[in-house]
């Protein structure tokens, strides 16, 4: 696919997103309010350290990305993929829940690997829910010249799909307005790898985000 945006339809199977969902409702959910402002979010989330899990998930996607893929930073540095984030949330919305306009913060780790990149699973299809979807924008909180925000993108893909885009694009989780909608998220961890000549799988673009989603809809058009 083009660079800056994945989107994986059938990542997992409906039956391992029911069980995500099943063990997620097992651990049990807690208020994200607790720990930011509503204004900011108000779903419910589950945050869990599973190596195992989030090792088969990596697995899983190197049968679908390039062996020499690289993830090139806002610096033109070269990282190569190495693994999924260990900690996993699990995120539940209700009618009348939001993530609101963000961009998704960087994982660093000990051993110099950091993250560049969001991983995220539907685990619900778009007919359990309305509204809730992923939005894209072409701008942060201030909006443009005149305070719009302009959406470039809306995705309610079918359970399973797995989208991985860059931390630095401003999106949201659009208000859930009926049904319950659940997303796995975590990180896409690299580690310096400056090999020229390797295939650059996700270019930093937040400072272009209209170039990463022009055509998109021509790709996916049911999304």
């Amino acid at each position: 696919d083009s660079p800056g945006r994945w989107l994986f339809p059938d990542f997992l199977s409906p039956s391992e997103c029911d069980a995500e969902i099943a063990s997620a409702q097992a651990h049990g959910f807690v208020r994200a309010d607790a720990d930011f402002p509503p204004s900011y979010r108000n779903n419910r989330r589950l945050v869990l350290d599973d190596p195992s899990r989030t090792e088969a998930l990596y697995a899983r996607l190197l049968t679908r990305l390039p062996a020499d893929a690289l993830v090139r930073d806002a610096h033109g540095r070269r990282w190569r993929p190495t693994g999924v984030n260990p900690r996993l949330r699990y995120c539940r919305y209700e009618p009348g829940e939001a993530f609101h306009l963000h961009q998704d913060g960087v994982r660093h780790e000990r051993d110099g690997r950091r993250s560049l990149l969001t991983f995220m699973i539907y685990l619900d299809d778009p007919d359990r829910f309305d509204g809730g979807a992923t939005r894209f924008f072409a701008h942060g909180p201030e909006g443009d010249a005149s305070g719009d925000h302009p959406v470039l993108l809306s995705l309610r893909p079918p359970r399973g799909s797995l989208i991985v885009f860059d931390h630095g694009l401003w999106h949201d989780g659009a208000e859930v307005l009926a049904g319950v909608k659940h997303v796995l998220r975590s990180d896409l961890l690299s580690d310096a790898g400056f090999a020229a000549g390797l295939a650059e799988m996700a270019p930093h673009v937040a400072h272009r985000p209209r170039e990463v989603f022009a055509g998109l809809e021509g790709v996916l058009p049911q999304l």
